[in-house]
């Protein structure tokens, strides 16, 4: 009877050291897939505003590690790249190339009105000139809902940035409602852009795609276009068979995704603009050095991963989905 006993605990021993050793694979398989509140993401917001006289656009990044703006004159055809401090809703830039040109615009600086998106401004030319400026929406709507996101993912812990996002809620700020949710994607964790891609108004949710083994460097992105007559988000696939970032040009409303890929807005569709050499020359001039400032470009965003996010909560980085620091030295 012993024997039989002991036989029948050198049986039992080993199942039962398997079936906990699964169990403790089973438990560390879920954990690693179970959801996780995203903290300290950084939204990449670009403001496109125009000046009340018609004279400026204004492309705005406050907010991000590196706040600068790019501003367009009507009246003379020049763009220039300015960067700088911001300090609360204040900002002060200068020009990155100053021009010996008396009437070039050397500084900017200003005040944001974050509830109405107003900036009011002084710009100095090199003549030391002071002009008052007020820059309003460039593209103006009616009852734009103030929202604020939770975001939420899963840890990988082989994976180079240890976790993907894969689900954000969307919430009405007025009175701290769930509007919506987005899911459906695995997208980069540590940034957002939030940028009016398709000139209308809204606002609208742009995510580094990195689904199916997609890296930063495939500079894919994941679109979630505002509608304002359903009122939600919705996935906007023709934007995403794409690669690049998209480089907005409000001034012509036009979306260059770098590579001769330039696009205008046609009935609610992406419709390709014909670019001559001339004209792809200088936007790629623009696209340069833009990204060198902005932040929502892949190349630039690992080294900024590790980066504390600002203390303000938003950020226009270079190249989206890359960190989305200009989006992504912006960078989804």
């Amino acid at each position: 009877m012993k024997l039989t006993f002991v036989c029948y605990l050198l049986v039992i021993l080993p199942i039962c050291g398997w079936a906990q050793e699964t169990t403790d694979i089973e438990q560390k398989t879920s954990n690693s897939d179970a959801e996780l509140v995203l903290d300290n993401v950084r939204i990449s917001m670009q403001r496109l505003l125009r000046s009340t006289d018609n004279e400026y656009f204004l492309s705005l990044y406050m907010d991000v590690l590196h706040p600068n703006a790019t501003l367009t004159s009507f009246k003379d055809n020049v763009t220039i790249q300015l960067k700088g401090e911001q300090k609360g809703d204040q900002v002060l830039f200068k020009a990155e190339q100053p021009s010996d040109d008396s009437n070039a615009i050397q500084e900017l600086k200003g005040q944001l009105n974050y509830k109405t998106n107003v900036f009011k401004s002084t710009l100095v030319n090199h003549a030391g000139v002071i002009r008052i400026k007020k820059f309003e929406p460039a593209f103006k709507v009616k009852n734009m809902s103030d929202v604020s996101f939770n975001f939420y993912g899963i840890s990988k812990a082989n994976y180079p940035f240890k976790r993907f996002m894969t689900r954000i809620e969307v919430f009405d700020k007025a009175n701290q409602k769930s509007m919506q949710i987005l899911q459906g994607f695995q997208a980069f964790p540590n940034s957002i852009g939030y940028m009016d891609v398709n000139f209308d108004g809204y606002y609208d949710v742009v995510l580094s795609d990195l689904s199916e083994d997609k890296t930063l460097q495939d500079r894919r992105f994941i679109y979630w276009i505002y509608d304002s007559i359903q009122q939600k988000f919705n996935r906007a696939e023709q934007y995403e068979q794409i690669v690049g970032f998209p480089l907005l040009h409000g001034d012509k409303q036009h979306i260059d995704f770098s590579n001769g890929q330039v696009y205008t807005i046609v009935e609610g569709s992406l419709k390709p603009v014909a670019v001559n050499a001339e004209q792809e020359t200088k936007q790629l001039e623009d696209r340069t050095s833009s990204e060198s400032s902005v932040a929502l470009q892949g190349e630039n965003l690992e080294k900024r991963i590790e980066e504390p996010p600002v203390n303000s909560g938003q950020e226009q980085e270079n190249e989206l989905g890359s960190d989305v620091d200009r989006v992504q030295e912006q960078e989804p």
